[in-house]
């Protein structure tokens, strides 16, 4: 006699598809590149964590393939949850706090309209055109 086993999960366990935040940054990363034509571009990648950490930690770059650089622009951290989450300036800018995806978006709309971040992208552009 052979036992079957009972699948005790609901059938909807895996949820309807969720944009991620690091979804959204890897949409802007590319859009950046777009936007350059690819002299600059945006890069994500999962920075530190350590074992004993909850969060999810992710770091935006922009990058310069040509000159071989790339600058830090920000991190995110959020826990499981996706939200909230924090994104950290590395100008020492206090946190910006998102409670939700819309919140997630303006901020970085915020970011990337800084004049920082346009004077970053301005200068590896023209560094870039000039190697």
């Amino acid at each position: 006699m052979s036992m079957s086993t009972a699948d005790l999960w609901p059938e909807d366990i895996a949820g309807q598809p969720v944009r991620t935040p690091v979804q959204i940054l890897r949409e802007q990363a590319v859009l950046l590149g777009q936007k350059t034509k690819n002299v600059v571009e945006g890069r994500v990648e999962q920075s530190g964590r350590s074992p004993y950490d909850d969060k999810f930690h992710h770091a935006f770059y922009i990058k310069a393939p040509i000159l071989r650089y790339q600058y830090r622009l920000f991190t995110i951290d959020h826990d499981i949850n996706l939200y909230p989450l924090r994104l950290i300036r590395d100008n020492d800018e206090p946190p910006i706090e998102a409670a939700n995806a819309d919140e997630f978006q303006e901020a970085l709309r915020a970011v990337f309209s800084s004049e920082d971040t346009r004077r970053v992208v301005q200068n590896l552009v023209a560094q870039s055109l000039d190697h």
